[in-house]
């Protein structure tokens, strides 16, 4: 995914075709968060255990060589990233939608898409960081 995701923007911001501009902005969007969210998973390398009520989150990636709040916070990364790239999905096939029956989209729909997008983003991001207990 790490791979996949840089290979596309990197020939998203080389060759982009002006027919493509306001779509290509929520593709370059959904990309760098995909890569976001990839880069993070892999920091983690996450195990949930869900426990009645509460879950057990083990990371065996590189955070774990440092304190428990590097691993929680890309786990936030990872939660984070996911959210907002299910939202870009969603926005994506609102503007196909739009795109389908009206005429393409302009610059300020694909903004005002991407702003909707981002509000439930900070709900994940506020998010505290409650108790780790560390076993070796």
């Amino acid at each position: 995914a790490i791979i996949a995701n840089s290979l596309l923007l990197f020939c998203m911001f080389r060759n982009m075709s002006s027919s493509f501009a306001n779509f290509g902005i929520l593709m370059k969007t959904h990309a760098f968060f995909d890569l976001y969210t990839a880069i993070g998973g892999f920091m983690t390398m996450l195990r949930t255990i869900p426990i009645g009520w509460s879950v057990i989150n083990i990371s065996y990636g590189p955070c774990r060589f440092t304190c428990p709040l590097v691993c929680y916070i890309f786990y936030v990364v990872v939660v984070g990233g996911s959210l907002f790239t299910f939202y870009i999905v969603l926005g994506s096939f609102y503007f196909r939608l739009r795109l389908i029956r009206d005429s393409a989209p302009t610059r300020m729909h694909t903004i005002l898409i991407l702003i909707f997008i981002s509000f439930p983003l900070p709900t994940i991001l506020t998010a505290r960081f409650h108790r780790t207990i560390r076993h070796f």
